[in-house]
């Protein structure tokens, strides 16, 4: 029997250990360590699936002196796998006393764990002592601390979505200028520890501004997430695009040369060209393409690289793929008068 007010003060002590925290990994490990030692357990595994951990994920606690060998833990986890089978059917608590369960069998209780009117996991508790009876104190701690666990994951849930909405485009679902900045300076350290060349392509929807006054903004978003599905279906999974803003995209392609780079600049500018956008018809982009090592030294100099070659592009009459010049050496005349110039600058040329 556990009484009454220290199991109030172990759900208080659970609650404030999970209430804070925000990885959800470490929610279900505190849990599982707080249950095992709160209830003296055998062990204890908090499992839950979803979109905040992909392919599910299960903590577990083993009463120290516990054999923790991998025969101990593949039986614990094809308990929880087994256990969770049955909850899907009926979500509603299991409880395995002494008196009823097998020789086979260790005395164990189940408690599901609800988000959102639907079951996203359990929490499942073992004892070895040959006498426990789950009594109703217990089984409410255990319930209690579900929910605990189901409102930090919420809150967890909800941090997630809003780092998500701060890193990307909300229209074409891209990383944002910001997030694109910081993923290319990771990937330009992991570039220059490998030894290994990055590609960028930059580009720009050509005529933009005339689309958006002839057919309406409207028609102008539908181009973008039209442009953007291009990208998805062209790209590798290693590769980033981003939309910094207006018409203009930036992608990262890791270990690319510019051989290469230029190859998929041009896959992706006849894509484009041959993909008709709803309620306008064709469009066509100019195409920027810079390499580190070989054009640029370091993010910032990479970018203005690719930005150049964007706009030699558009001198160069649109609908056309420009690979930078190596660091150091000026552009022709016309770029060079022009280097100052953002990305920004050029959208409505």
């Amino acid at each position: 029997m556990y009484p009454p007010y220290d199991s109030l003060l172990a759900v208080n002590r659970i609650g404030a250990a999970v209430r804070d925290l925000l990885n959800v990994e470490v929610i279900l490990q505190t849990a599982a360590d707080e249950v095992g030692h709160a209830l003296n357990l055998r062990s204890c595994a908090v499992s839950i699936g979803g979109k905040l951990i992909e392919d599910g994920t299960t903590r577990c606690y083993l009463r120290p002196g516990t054999s923790c060998d991998e025969t101990t833990l593949q039986r614990l986890l094809a308990e929880v796998e087994k256990t969770k089978r049955q909850m899907e059917r009926s979500p509603a608590p299991i409880v395995v006393n002494h008196d009823i369960r097998s020789a086979s069998e260790i005395c164990h209780a189940s408690v599901p764990i609800f988000g959102k009117s639907s079951l996203v996991g359990m929490i499942r508790v073992e004892s070895d002592d040959p006498s426990h009876k789950w009594d109703e104190n217990e089984l409410l701690l255990l319930q209690t601390v579900a929910n605990q666990v189901a409102v930090a994951l919420s809150q967890a849930d909800v941090l997630l979505e809003m780092k998500q909405q701060a890193l990307t485009d909300s229209l074409t679902g891209f990383y944002n200028r910001r997030s694109f900045e910081l993923q290319l300076e990771r990937d330009l350290h992991l570039s220059t520890r490998m030894r290994q060349p990055i590609s960028l392509i930059v580009f720009d929807i050509d005529f933009f501004k005339k689309l958006n006054d002839t057919v309406g903004q409207h028609i102008g978003d539908v181009a973008l997430r039209t442009v953007a599905e291009t990208l998805r279906s062209e790209l590798r999974a290693v590769d980033i695009a981003a939309r910094f803003g207006g018409d203009e995209f930036a992608i990262i392609l890791p270990q690319a040369a510019i051989e290469g780079a230029k190859i998929v600049a041009d896959r992706l500018r006849k894509t484009i060209e041959e993909t008709e956008i709803p309620g306008y018809g064709h469009l066509t982009a100019s195409f920027g393409v810079a390499t580190f090592p070989l054009h640029a030294s370091s993010r910032d100099t990479l970018v203005v690289s690719a930005d150049r070659a964007l706009y030699h592009s558009k001198l160069s009459g649109r609908n056309c793929v420009s690979v930078a010049v190596k660091e150091g050496i000026e552009p022709s005349q016309d770029v060079a008068n022009q280097s100052d110039l953002s990305l920004g600058a050029l959208s409505s040329r």
